[in-house]
């Protein structure tokens, strides 16, 4: 009988050792699992990066061809009919560029006047974040395509002006913004600033600040206050 117990002991503790071999089986293997799982999340990751990076280069490289071929055009028309037809080339690229923006944002005014500049009248809302030089989350889809139709237009003069409504400035901004002539001067060299970044030559354009000194509507009210802050970009042929 004693030996019988031990024997059945014996095959307890043989189970036992067995089973533990088997946790810590089954601890390595569900490790080596988890391993590989976060191995193949890094690598979708990375693809998902690359496949960015490229689509971004692919369009940069449209958009640095499109520029090109615009500028082509633009110096065989000068070479080939004089200033008269290179001026024509600028009227139809500007007509595209007002059809471009106003299907986009409806909000957009873009007006023409009798010497032949456009004019186009952009709500600040469309570019910065209330009281504040932050873009609004969306900023790119109005300016980069923008830039790409300035950067068209290798022959004009660009003049970038911030307008802000009537208002004083608020105490929180004050000290780096005294009035609204330093704030609407500030949005339009970021304007300006981000116009380079992107491509567009600089020597084309200046910023300036009216502050509140060429409303669109002279009322005092929310209504008006919202129409007059905007960004003014004159392009002069």
């Amino acid at each position: 009988m004693a030996a019988q117990q031990q024997d059945m002991a014996q095959i307890v503790d043989d189970l036992q050792g067995h089973i533990a071999n088997l946790n810590k089986e089954y601890q390595q293997t569900l490790t080596m699992a988890q391993q590989s799982e976060q191995s193949l999340a890094r690598s979708r990751s990375d693809n998902a990066a690359l496949d960015s990076e490229l689509q971004r280069s692919r369009l940069d490289q449209a958009e640095a061809q499109k520029t090109i071929n615009n500028q082509l055009r633009m110096l065989r028309l000068s070479a080939d009919s004089g200033p008269s037809a290179a001026k024509s080339a600028l009227q139809d690229e500007l007509q595209d560029l007002a059809k471009q923006l106003t299907s986009l944002f409806p909000d957009i005014v873009v007006s023409q006047r009798a010497a032949g500049d456009a004019v186009l009248d952009i709500p600040l809302a469309l570019i910065f974040k209330p009281a504040s030089l932050q873009w609004v989350d969306n900023i790119d889809a109005l300016l980069r395509p923008l830039a790409s139709s300035l950067q068209n237009l290798p022959n004009a003069e660009f003049l970038i002006i911030g307008h802000s409504d009537a208002r004083p400035i608020v105490s929180s901004w004050a000290e780096n913004y005294p009035s609204n002539w330093e704030l609407s001067s500030a949005r339009a060299s970021k304007v300006v600033q981000y116009f380079v970044d992107l491509g567009v030559s600089a020597e084309q354009m200046t910023a300036a600040g009216k502050a509140a000194n060429s409303p669109v509507r002279a009322e005092d009210n929310a209504a008006a206050w919202q129409i007059n802050r905007r960004l003014e970009i004159r392009i002069a042929n």
